[in-house]
């Protein structure tokens, strides 16, 4: 709530597009969608119709909470994706730090640890962005899908299928927001061909089905 409060706070006042493809792109997508009330029609223009738009419609969300268009709110949305982001790094570096043997308070304190060196360095960017092209977000989905993949290679048989399949709607989410998404593909199956090389072939076709899988979906349904 207090994020929240914050981030409604400054969002609207400061943030301003100033990149063109801002303008004419990612946000006249999501500007036409709330002036209009609705996400498709004749009257709706999308200069590129072949590709996803899954960024411009979330950034219609924020926007609920007025009766008209503001650039600035639509500012929450990227800053939910980015402590999102964090936080799954988080619970990956606590688990990480269990399995190396560290007991659970050490292994919160170098999960805290990671995510503050992550925020002094900005490696993601800055904790609250300032910028509402695709490029942040897709980092954001990549760096989700990658984290996931590895957690479902490394878990037990019985929960690889679970595991592959968060990881695999995260990388159709990923997918959503911009196509070329796909060239995380060679990537992904790495981590099946880990596998099969550890003679577990079973777990291998696994993972590798429910990583695709929803991607796979999702490009049938959206042509």
């Amino acid at each position: 709530i207090v994020l929240a409060a914050i981030v409604m706070a400054i969002g609207p006042d400061t943030y301003q597009p100033v990149a063109w493809d801002e303008l004419t792109n990612w946000l006249y997508v999501t500007r036409q969608a709330v002036v209009a009330n609705r996400v498709s029609g004749p009257d709706l223009i999308y200069s590129a119709p072949g590709y996803t738009v899954g960024w411009q419609l979330l950034m219609v969300y924020p926007q609920a909470l007025l009766s008209e268009f503001d650039e600035g709110f639509s500012f929450p949305a990227i800053v939910v994706l980015h402590i999102a982001t964090l936080a799954l790094i988080a619970d990956f570096s606590r688990r990480l730090a269990a399995n190396r043997g560290m007991d659970e308070q050490a292994a919160m304190i170098a999960a805290w640890g990671a995510v503050a060196f992550l925020l002094a360095a900005e490696a993601m960017w800055t904790f609250f962005p300032t910028l509402l092209l695709i490029e942040k977000p897709q980092i954001y989905s990549y760096v989700a899908t990658l984290i996931l993949a590895v957690w479902a290679s490394e878990a037990a048989a019985e929960s690889i299928a679970r595991w592959g399949i968060v990881a695999g709607l995260a990388f159709a989410a990923s997918y959503l927001f911009k196509i070329a998404a796909v060239t995380m593909t060679p990537a992904l199956l790495l981590l099946p061909l880990a596998l099969l090389l550890r003679q577990r072939t079973k777990d291998a076709m696994v993972l590798a089905a429910t990583l695709l899988l929803p991607m796979l979906v999702l490009m049938f349904l959206w042509k």
